[in-house]
């Protein structure tokens, strides 16, 4: 390690009075960013809401494009839905528990019937706090899609950085208006109008599905594999360890 390496970490070390501390570790967290500025980080739950015909699941193919153009082979993209880009399907729950060498985003259509099928049946939900929040390593993202958010995991839905509400005009144009989970609950759970317009989206997106982005995924071929997943009951659902609320 250089000399002036050496003295650097020796006053990042020395207390100062709270004030003084403060900016001295925003000097070291600016220092960091730029000795890391490469270093791809991805992590957290992002979930993208919409009836049928909406658009959430092209929002998600549009996301986790603009994500391939923007890292390239820098990290891994894995979906349960056939996207184009994707470099491997996910399989089973447990290619969420590999590690792997890049960061690696999971991308889940419809993640609602995925975690009521039998597949998921064992799933250890208390490790998605480590496996999503956790800022170490290379990092792990879940981006899913679902038709309503509270029919998703309550775990899900606690842990979500940002619920996304997609609507569709014209059959082309697609709205996108992404919220903190805890006040997209309060904007669905609400019957007062008053309430409803003072939750503020954190932000918004329009844009176009073109040709090129509707052939990304193979819905066909996610169709036919969900006919032939085993899923749990109804009374399972409801009764589960894991509050998957069945409405």
């Amino acid at each position: 390690m250089s000399f002036i390496k050496v003295l650097f970490y020796k006053f990042m070390y020395f207390k100062l009075p709270i004030f003084l501390e403060l900016i001295k570790w925003k000097i070291f967290d600016l220092y960091k960013s730029f000795k890391d500025e490469e270093k791809v980080h991805l992590y957290g739950i992002k979930m993208y809401v919409g009836l049928y015909g909406m658009g959430k699941t092209i929002a998600l193919t549009e996301y986790l494009n603009d994500m391939r153009k923007i890292y390239g082979d820098k990290i891994y993209i894995a979906t349960n839905y056939f996207f184009e880009g994707q470099d491997f399907e996910i399989a089973h729950w447990r290619d969420l528990l590999v590690e792997y060498d890049k960061p690696v985003i999971f991308g889940y259509d419809e993640i609602q019937n995925e975690f009521n099928s039998r597949d998921y049946n064992n799933f250890p939900h208390e490790l998605l706090t480590l496996l999503t929040q956790n800022r170490k390593g290379n990092g792990k993202q879940i981006v899913c899609t679902a038709q309503r958010f509270v029919r998703v995991d309550k775990i899900f839905r606690e842990l979500c950085q940002e619920v996304i509400e997609c609507k569709t005009i014209l059959g082309r144009l697609t709205s996108l208006r992404g919220y903190d989970w805890e006040d997209y609950e309060m904007l669905i759970n609400t019957a007062s109008v008053d309430k409803k317009i003072k939750v503020r989206p954190r932000f918004k997106k329009r844009f176009v599905q073109t040709d090129n982005l509707r052939g990304m995924y193979n819905s066909y071929q996610m169709l036919e594999n969900a006919k032939n997943k085993d899923y749990l009951t109804k009374k399972e659902r409801s009764i589960s360890l894991f509050d998957i609320n069945v409405l």
